[in-house]
C-alpha cells in the first residue's frame, strides 16, 4: 500500500462558503423557499484547490451476504406474522362491531331468544283460541 500524502488543509475553512441570501425576505419561509441549496445543480466545480478527504485508516468490511439474506428472510417472516395478527384483530374487531350493531337493532342472540319465546307464546295462544 502506498504511503499517504499529506494535503495542505490551511485553506479548508474558506473553501466552503456559507449561503447568504441575495435579497432580504420578509419571513424565514420565503428565505427557505428561495434557497439555492434546494435546487439541483448540473455543474460541480472541482478545482485543484478542492480538498479531497483522506482514505480511512481501516477500510470497511464487506457485508456477509448469507447472514444478511438470512436476517432479511427472518424480518420478512416477522412482518408477515404481524400482518396476519393485525388482520386477525381487524376481523375480530369487525365481528364485535357487527355484534354490537345487531344487538342495538334487535338482531342479536338475546333478542333472537326473546323473539323465539314470543313466537312460542303466539303458538300457544293460537292453540288456546282454537280449543276454546
Amino acid at each position: 500500500m502506498a504511503p499517504r500524502q499529506q494535503i495542505d488543509r490551511s485553506n479548508q475553512s474558506t473553501q466552503y462558503r456559507p449561503y447568504f441570501p441575495k435579497k432580504t425576505y420578509r419571513s424565514k419561509y420565503g428565505e427557505f423557499m428561495a434557497a439555492e441549496w434546494r435546487y439541483f445543480r448540473q455543474d460541480i466545480n472541482i478545482t485543484e484547490e478542492t480538498i479531497i478527504p483522506l482514505m480511512p485508516a481501516d477500510p470497511k468490511r464487506e457485508p456477509d451476504d448469507s447472514t444478511f439474506r438470512q436476517k432479511q428472510i427472518d424480518y420478512e417472516e416477522k412482518i408477515d406474522a404481524l400482518y396476519k395478527e393485525l388482520n386477525d384483530f381487524t376481523i375480530e374487531y369487525k365481528n364485535k362491531q357487527r355484534e354490537m350493531n345487531d344487538e342495538q337493532q334487535g338482531k342479536g342472540a338475546g333478542w333472537r331468544e326473546l323473539r323465539e319465546h314470543f313466537d312460542e307464546q303466539k303458538v300457544w295462544a293460537a292453540q288456546k283460541r282454537a280449543i276454546m
